[in-house]
């Protein structure tokens, strides 16, 4: 799996999306609001791909914070987790742009 800590992510996030000009606060607003999104994606994606019979365990490893018990759970359906994750996160920060774009 990726491994970056939260603020490699947030800076990355920042630089993506072209809004380091902008206040720390504007920033982490505009960074939860991207995170808030993503996860809802990610969630609707996953349980789109997952067999209904899995949507139970699933919500709650995640709610447990199971993280290492979440990918086993998902590995037989999504094989490369992390290209999956790559390419949401892609999708979420070019949505993100365009609604931001003349905010900046």
């Amino acid at each position: 799996m990726i491994d970056v800590t939260q603020e490699e992510l947030s800076r990355a996030i920042v630089e993506e999306l072209g809004i380091g000009e902008l206040s720390k606060e504007e920033q982490e607003e505009i960074l939860t609001l991207f995170g808030e999104n993503l996860v809802k994606k990610l969630t609707t994606e996953i349980l789109t791909i997952v067999p209904k019979e899995k949507h139970d365990e699933y919500m709650r490893l995640t709610e447990e914070g199971k993280i290492v018990e979440v990918h086993e759970l998902l590995k037989p359906h999504i094989p490369n987790f992390d290209a999956f994750i790559e390419t949401e996160v892609s999708k979420e920060l070019a949505l993100t742009k365009e609604r931001f774009a003349g905010s900046t």
